[in-house]
């Protein structure tokens, strides 16, 4: 498994061996997304495809209504904002399926509206916890 170097806490939690990267992985760039005493999170980028494995996605709990792509509810409130930087063709994510189609403009849609979008999405999730929605 591969763990950017600047990551901390992470390779004792893992049960697999563990290879620190720095730059990247093959073909594709490490870049940092989050990096703060709660979360630390890198982003792969290959100059096409993106991955970002936690902060972004498109299962139902990430997105407000009317979201094809969103930021990962707790990371609403201060979403990675350098990750609407990148153009890509593709994005992968960690939870739901991948865009391969209008990528960045879902990218810039997603974190720009993340706050304003943030109470609905909460209450959205609320709804479906307790079975109302």
């Amino acid at each position: 498994m591969y763990v950017p170097d600047w990551m901390s806490g992470v390779e004792e939690d893992l049960d697999a061996p563990v290879v620190r990267v720095s730059d990247g992985v093959g073909e594709f760039a490490l870049e940092r997304v989050v990096d703060n005493p709660f979360w630390q999170e890198a982003a792969l980028f290959d100059g096409k495809t993106l991955v970002v494995p936690e902060a972004l996605g498109t299962v139902s709990y990430f997105r407000a209504p009317s979201e094809r792509l969103g930021v990962h509810p707790m990371l609403r409130a201060v979403p990675p904002r350098s990750l609407t930087e990148y153009d890509a063709d593709r994005l992968l994510v960690g939870h739901g399926e991948g865009l391969s189609e209008n990528v960045r403009p879902a990218i810039r849609d997603a974190v720009g509206g993340s706050r304003r979008r943030m109470v609905p999405l909460y209450l959205d999730n609320l709804r479906g916890l307790v079975g109302l929605g």
